[in-house]
């Protein structure tokens, strides 16, 4: 400063505090914009787990609507496949039925035709 003139000496300082006032604000204006950048960095952060929740909770859904499905189709085929087999049961019980009523009829008739030959050979 001594080696300036004394009418620059005020603009040197002048300037100086200028020059640091445009600094500290430059340097207000980095703060607050890396400020910015972590906020919206977490913003995003927070986004992406909020999606990846959803997209599981989804999956989720689907696995156990799934799994329901295929619960509820295997349930069907065995009902299906009790309702045969009780139906099976039924015709074979039937069928049974069937035979004796009929076997019984032949040994009825049987008998009833041995009875008239003898009565026949009787009365002969």
């Amino acid at each position: 400063d001594s080696l300036a003139p004394r009418s620059q000496v005020p603009a040197a300082r002048v300037n100086k505090a200028v020059s640091l006032k445009i600094e500290e604000e430059g340097a207000e204006k980095q703060a607050q914009k890396v400020k910015e950048e972590k906020r919206r960095k977490r913003e995003k952060e927070v986004k992406e787990q909020l999606r990846k929740a959803r997209e599981e909770k989804e999956r989720e859904e689907q696995e156990n609507k799934k799994r329901i499905r295929e619960q509820e189709k295997a349930e069907r085929e065995k009902a299906k496949e009790s309702e045969a087999k009780a139906k099976a049961t039924k015709e074979r019980k039937k069928k049974a039925f069937e035979e004796a009523k009929k076997a019984k009829e032949e040994e009825s008739e049987r008998v009833r035709k041995e009875m008239e030959e003898e009565e026949r050979k009787r009365m002969q």
